[in-house]
């Protein structure tokens, strides 16, 4: 989700160092990684950070999935070795997960043994947000309170997201930081509380003038289109399955070509004149 993408990179720049904090790495100093990477791991270089600890310099390297991917293990072998080999340091990798569902147990590593030896190994600092109970400091930082609703943090949805948005108002530090803050506490709140609308406690107006809020009320356009989209066809030609047409729908992102073929699945006279629309 281009929302989610946008939370994740502009939280790991704004709250890299507390968040890596909380997976117990202190850091005496950061500083973003320079965004001069090979073209292979280029979109990383916004989650990538330069610090020391007791004399020691390292690279951090954040990796954010909204739900466990089971292909994550191999992405952070690849890229954590590319970023070592690149500043000829070791590479911390903090692995963040918003939400639960089929996430693993927390191993801490990724270590692949051949006739019974490690050949390859690299540790996680992994953080399951939905156990990390937030701490009286967090109030202050903007970053961690747009992923507060994500905590467990034991209030109520709409108290939990008050709370958050007053925290976010009071601390951010300027206009364009508040409002992109409040935007991201929007997106993330309606992940955890899908039926609770985070937009009305938090304020539309607050929200308005963001470049992400714009986005994030776009793709939520299109989204609604599509599904719209695949119910009119369930219904008019009684199809048990649609799947096969949400990839392809999935890549439509003009509102006018999606309103056209809304049109053709109330008015097609069967399943393969929408197809033939479609592609």
């Amino acid at each position: 989700m281009a929302e989610f993408d946008h939370g994740t990179k502009r939280i790991a720049e704004a709250a890299g160092r507390h968040l890596a904090r909380i997976a117990g790495v202190d850091c005496v100093t950061w500083k973003p990684l320079e965004s001069t990477l090979p073209i292979s791991v280029e979109f990383l270089a916004d989650r990538v950070f330069l610090a020391t600890r007791s004399n020691e310099r390292f690279v951090v390297y954040f990796e954010f999935y909204t739900t466990w991917d089971p292909e994550a293990p191999w992405d952070i072998l690849a890229k954590s070795g590319i970023l070592s080999r690149r500043e000829q340091l070791p590479t911390v990798c903090i692995v963040i997960i918003l939400q639960p569902k089929g996430a693993p147990e927390k191993k801490g590593e990724v270590r692949l043994d051949l006739a019974g030896k490690m050949v390859q190994f690299v540790r996680l600092e992994e953080m399951f947000l939905w156990d990390e109970e937030p701490e009286v400091w967090w109030d202050a930082e903007p970053g961690l309170m747009a992923l507060y609703p994500l905590c467990h943090h034991g209030e109520e949805p709409e108290a939990a997201i008050r709370h958050a948005a007053s925290a976010i108002d009071a601390n951010a530090s300027d206009a364009v930081e508040r409002r992109d803050f409040l935007t991201f506490l929007g997106i993330y709140s309606k992940m955890r509380y899908p039926f609770v609308s985070a937009i009305n406690i938090i304020g539309r107006e607050k929200m308005r003038e963001s470049a992400f809020a714009q986005e994030w009320v776009e793709e939520g356009s299109l989204t609604t289109r599509r599904a719209d989209i695949l119910r009119v066809l369930r219904s008019r030609l009684k199809l048990a399955q649609t799947e096969e047409f949400v990839p392809v729908l999935d890549l439509v992102k003009e509102p006018d070509r999606l309103d056209h073929l809304l049109d053709v699945a109330a008015t097609c006279a069967g399943i393969d004149e929408f197809r033939a629309a479609l592609t």
